[in-house]
């Protein structure tokens, strides 16, 4: 290691000390040159050791050629990516190559040459031009990681600009944002922590060792979900390094939490009272400490000299909205949560030392977001297995299911590897301890045996859709048929509530060939590297027409459980989020609920199912001031819903169009 540090930093290479700890292959055989360092990082997701990148640094007369090797599988996709970085004797990038695969469902290809103060890049079959402005640096993306590395040390070469042009587009800004320790081999190190913005929407967290070498990368993969990456010496801190990941990004936000009220008054509301299925008129609501506390005829409640008064003439008030299929993966969802409208969310998944570091600052005050209720994950094993907790045993089940029990988790959430009797184990475990079970109905199962195994809620409408079909290529379910009514009457008779996640499904099965804003117009709020997550999701236009029935069979499906009275809770499992929880409910108003139905999916149903209906899920003297001030009526229109003005919880007010410049969502 001394013979390397001591190459790493001779001065007419510049860049050099940040390599020796990549390794990998290259993309093509490399040309001759001079191996001068090789390393490996360990991909992550969901905290589940998915991957692994390697790279190899070459030094050919005056340049340095980085090649890097990314490559993990993700439940039974392979996702490999390569990558080939060239740098001038300067340390400035010449040459920048990816082509691969960055999620299940999204590629690249691009292309960056740079000469001089000029640049031709390809992205796809695309080229295009662009002036160079210096500092610069050629990346795209959270991937592959031993790119991120080497940004780091430029900007350091670059004496740590305010910001770097990134080519093929945007920009970044990195800031040291201070030291943790660890021990490792019985030796403490002191830990550089860094926020980079700009290559994955929101904030990254990286490491760095004494000497400059990356020790790890907590980021977002191109789907959204929860990625890390870390050298091997250093896996068993991940956890750790997890929970400080949420807890410094949460001081982040925290700046835009307003002061809340003691006392306020809503003089003029229009209430949506959910529970009884109708409107009141010009109404005023007094918040007391975060409580409702009167409602009355305005003009007929006394409103006291030392309130703070909001005047809503002519608005429309609902209680603040719930996502029950949420997935909080970083924490800029939170103002986005709050500038929809969305108050409460389940949290149907995640790793454990992040959500419950977030859920701890969002109710210290530390920081922004939702109420959160807690889901853990237990899967079995299996090349789909999801997460750490992947239960080979029932005694391994039940010790998971009482360590989440301790830890506050409100439910367990059963995953798709989970066999029989291990879903047997979790749900006895679970129920002896006062949690419900919800999740996917496990491989190999049918919803009727999972039922009876002890699952009581189900994640994804498909899952009932496969048990409708009397055909396997039966295109159109047919509510009538035998097997159908028999599911229907299933859930029914055992109060299964269902989260059928409708929005999602029309995301996979869109025309790619169709705007993204002809659907979700949410989309043109978000930034464009969040953006880009979405872009290539879909399927080709002939195919999509073949799909269509998918999403058609679940709008059928939703509408046969709200007449039966089979419990339905919105849910989005992720996309943008908030917005994509309005879409949910449009497409309820699409399947035949009326608005205000598909309004209660959101509010009263989901606060009934979590057993907090005395506390949450509707405008009531004596619950929880969680509430969403709207400009025009939903019950006229859902698309109204939209229509956010102003969002209280717990008694705190929130501007929606200060929490979008927060997470830089666009107005």
């Amino acid at each position: 290691m001394e013979e390397r540090l001591s190459i790493a930093y001779r001065p007419k290479l510049l860049l050099l000390f940040v390599m020796w700890i990549f390794s990998g292959q290259v993309m093509s055989t490399p040309m001759q040159g001079d191996t001068v360092s090789e390393g490996a990082f360990i991909l992550h997701k969901f905290q589940q050791p998915v991957g692994k990148e390697t790279y190899t640094l070459i030094q050919m007369q005056d340049a340095l050629h980085l090649h890097s090797n990314f490559r993990f599988n993700d439940r039974g996709s392979d996702v490999p990516l390569r990558a080939r970085l060239v740098l001038d004797k300067t340390g400035a990038p010449v040459m920048f190559r990816v082509q691969g695969k960055t999620s299940r469902s999204s590629s690249i290809d691009t292309e960056v040459q740079v000469l001089k103060n000029h640049a031709t890049i390809r992205v796809n079959d695309t080229k295009k031009e662009v002036k160079v402005n210096s500092p610069y640096f050629t990346i795209s993306g959270y991937a592959p990681v031993s790119m991120q590395m080497a940004l780091l040390q430029y900007w350091k070469q670059q004496n740590k600009p305010a910001s770097l042009q990134v080519l093929p587009t945007g920009t970044v800004e990195i800031k040291l944002d201070g030291l943790d320790t660890v021990m490792v081999n019985s030796r403490r190190q002191t830990l550089e922590r860094y926020l980079i913005k700009g290559l994955v929407w929101g904030n990254e967290v990286l490491w760095t060792d004494q000497y400059g070498n990356l020790v790890a990368v907590i980021t977002n993969d191109a789907e959204g979900d929860k990625f890390e990456a870390v050298q091997e010496t250093y896996l068993n801190h991940l956890p750790f390094l997890l929970e400080k990941a949420a807890h410094h990004s949460m001081q982040e936000m925290k700046q835009g939490n307003p002061a809340p009220h003691p006392l306020m008054a809503l003089k003029g509301a229009n209430i949506v009272d959910v529970v009884k299925g109708k409107k009141l008129l010009n109404q005023t609501i007094l918040i007391k400490d975060g409580t409702i506390w009167k409602i009355g005829a305005t003009g007929k409640v006394s409103i006291p000299a030392e309130a703070y008064v909001i005047d809503i003439a002519g608005k429309t008030v609902l209680p603040g909205l719930w996502d029950m299929h949420a997935h909080f993966q970083q924490v800029e969802w939170g103002p986005a949560y709050l500038a929809a409208g969305v108050t409460t969310i389940r949290d149907c998944g995640n790793e454990f030392g992040f959500i419950t570091s977030v859920q701890h600052a969002i109710d210290q005050n530390q920081g922004i977001g939702p109420k959160i209720l807690k889901a853990g994950v237990i899967d079995g094993q299996g090349p789909q297995a999801l997460g750490i907790i992947q239960a080979k045993t029932a005694e391994e089940a039940q010790r998971a299911v009482r360590m989440y029990k301790k830890s506050g988790f409100e439910q367990i959430k059963v995953y798709s590897s989970l066999k029989p009797e291990i879903l047997k184990a979790v749900s006895e475990e679970a129920h002896k301890h006062g949690l419900s079970v919800t999740g996917h109905v496990p491989d190999g199962l049918t919803v009727h045996e999972a039922i009876a195994l002890g699952l009581e809620q189900i994640n994804h409408y498909h899952f009932l859709l496969q048990s409708m079909l009397s055909e396997p290529k039966q295109e159109r379910v047919d509510l009538n048929d035998p097997a159908a009514r028999k599911t229907l009457q299933l859930l029914k008779d055992k109060n299964v509530v269902v989260d059928p996640t409708l929005a999602i499904y029309e995301w996979i099965t869109r025309p790619l060939s169709q705007p993204l804003d002809a659907f979700e117009p949410g989309i043109n709020h978000v930034p464009e590297d969040f953006k880009a997550i979405f872009r290539n999701t879909g399927l080709p236009d002939e195919q999509a027409q073949q799909s269509r029935a998918l999403l058609e069979n679940g709008k059928r499906i939703v509408l046969a459980m709200h007449q039966m009275g089979i419990p339905i809770v919105a849910g989005t499992d992720m996309l943008v989020p908030g917005y994509s929880l309005f879409r949910e409910l449009e497409l309820y108003n699409e399947a035949g609920l009326s608005p205000l139905d598909a309004i209660r999916t959101a509010t009263i149903v989901p606060a009934s199912v979590m057993k907090m209906e005395k506390v949450s899920g509707s405008i009531t003297e004596g619950k929880i001031a969680d509430i969403i001030i709207l400009d025009a009526d939903p019950l006229e229109s859902i698309r109204n819903i939209r229509k956010v003005h102003t969002v209280i919880k717990r008694g705190t007010i929130y501007e929606p169009a200060e929490l979008r410049k927060i997470i830089e969502f666009k107005e």
